[in-house]
């Protein structure tokens, strides 16, 4: 078994199909981990607006992404080709900071590819909701990467902040140190016909 920790940043726009906004994906980054949690490799690629063609000013002051960035990024079907061809085919969970990177996933393919299945998406596993359950959070409030990373004394400011390669990379170093603190496989969700209702 292999671990995909994932990270995505959008844009949100207006989009006419939908008639209302969307969370439209600009960039994904991802660190790949063995069975053993070392990393093996490192993905990260820019995508081409199709829907929106300039970036709100929050989303380029948090990422330091430009309009041209997005304008001569990959697309997203060729840049989640790629991506699931270098998941590869081994047994994989995928793994986030928070459920709002899969719902927006989600959206895009819907949106984008007209399909409600993520092809690479098998198991799954929201890191934040397990966090909290680790930390014993009983409060309800969120933990966010930052404070999550300062909480058990990894220095986030090591870091490239609002980027989804560093976000990934935080989010990877965080699972390494909370793994064997109570993450188990029933934090892992199947990803079948109810994930996808």
């Amino acid at each position: 078994m292999q671990f995909i920790v994932m990270d995505l940043e959008w844009n949100n726009t207006y989009a006419k199909k939908a008639n209302g906004y969307i969370n439209e994906i600009i960039e994904i980054g991802a660190v790949k981990l063995d069975e053993d949690l070392e990393t093996v490799d490192t993905f990260s690629c820019i995508i081409r607006s199709q829907i929106g063609k300039k970036l709100r000013g929050t989303v380029k002051r948090l990422t330091h992404l430009t309009n041209a960035d997005i304008s001569s990024g990959m697309p997203f079907t060729k840049a989640f080709s790629v991506f699931r061809k270098w998941i590869g085919n081994e047994e994989t969970v995928i793994l986030t900071w928070g459920d709002g990177d899969i719902r927006v996933l989600l959206d895009n393919f819907k949106y984008l590819n007209g399909i409600k299945v993520i092809p690479f998406l098998k198991i799954y596993c929201d890191l934040q909701k397990s966090f909290q359950k680790i930390i014993n959070n009983s409060k309800g409030q969120q933990t966010g990467l930052l404070a999550a990373a300062e909480l058990i004394g990894i220095d986030p400011e090591m870091y490239i902040h609002h980027r989804a390669l560093g976000d990934s990379m935080l989010t990877a170093d965080i699972l390494k140190k909370v793994y064997d603190m109570g993450l188990s496989e029933r934090d892992f969700v199947v990803c079948d016909d109810e994930f996808y209702s």
